[in-house]
């Protein structure tokens, strides 16, 4: 039986994309133009009783956003409670 069981988990930043030179960052400052960028994309996994964990990947790849997306939903959890 699973103590831990995450389901479906994404996490999405909004970033606004410069155009290049001076010209772009000045109109930038009042017509921003935004994209999305996919750190954790529907993730799935289930930790057990005295299991150990440990997230590895290559730089950028979300390894701090599982723990902190977890530890969240812990908190707003306790809140309701």
């Amino acid at each position: 039986m699973p103590i831990i069981e995450v389901k479906n988990l994404k996490k999405y930043y909004k970033v606004h994309q410069k155009e290049p030179g001076l010209s772009g960052s000045i109109r930038s400052l009042f017509h921003r133009k935004y994209y999305d960028v996919k750190a954790v994309d529907d993730v799935s996994f289930e930790i057990g009783e005295g299991e150990l964990v440990g997230f590895i990947g290559p730089n950028g790849a979300g390894e701090n956003h599982y723990p902190k997306s977890i530890i969240r939903s812990f908190v707003s959890y306790i809140r309701r409670c």
